[in-house]
């Protein structure tokens, strides 16, 4: 069941990529229903699947300006990855809250979405997540010059540079 679950959530986020969100939602319903219910005891791969279904479906509903349902979902991810979440999982879903949060309020970021921003970067760092490090520190340099900070945001735009530079990462260098 695992197997094809990570099946149907790779066609969902290929659907997604293309803009098939009516498909994409009938391979996260399949997906959710090979993996079957929560399992009693702690199963890792069930909650590591779980939640790459969840944030492909976080992607999906960010795109389509679902806020609602995103904010929902959020939710639901932010409770469950307190218990059962890696620190990789934690940055990443800091990353969708920022996502969210910018929709809601007309990418003019408040405090708070910068505040979640630099948690992410932490986090992802702490996990060694270099590039999602690296994605995260060029989001902030967005925020900070959507916040008008303009030395603040030439400051990180250079620090993603210099990020995707020693990566080698030719799409964040872009």
């Amino acid at each position: 069941p695992l197997r094809r679950a990570h099946l149907y959530v790779s066609v969902a986020e290929t659907l997604v990529a293309h803009h098939l969100y009516a498909d994409a939602d009938i391979a996260f319903a399949a997906a959710l229903s090979e993996l079957g219910p929560e399992p009693v005891e702690h199963d890792g791969e069930w909650w590591e699947t779980w939640t790459k279904i969840l944030f492909v479906r976080a992607d999906s509903l960010y795109f389509q300006a679902r806020l609602d349902e995103l904010t929902n979902l959020n939710q639901q991810l932010d409770s469950v990855l307190a218990r059962h979440g890696t620190v990789e999982q934690q940055a990443q879903l800091y990353a969708r809250v920022r996502q969210q949060r910018l929709r809601q309020e007309r990418y003019r970021p408040s405090h708070d979405t910068v505040e979640i921003t630099r948690k992410s970067i932490e986090l992802a760092q702490m996990a060694n997540n270099r590039e999602l490090a690296g994605y995260e520190i060029f989001a902030l340099g967005f925020l900070l010059l959507w916040c008008d900070d303009l030395q603040g945001a030439e400051e990180w735009l250079d620090r993603a540079l210099h990020e995707a530079l020693s990566m080698g990462h030719v799409p964040l260098e872009d």
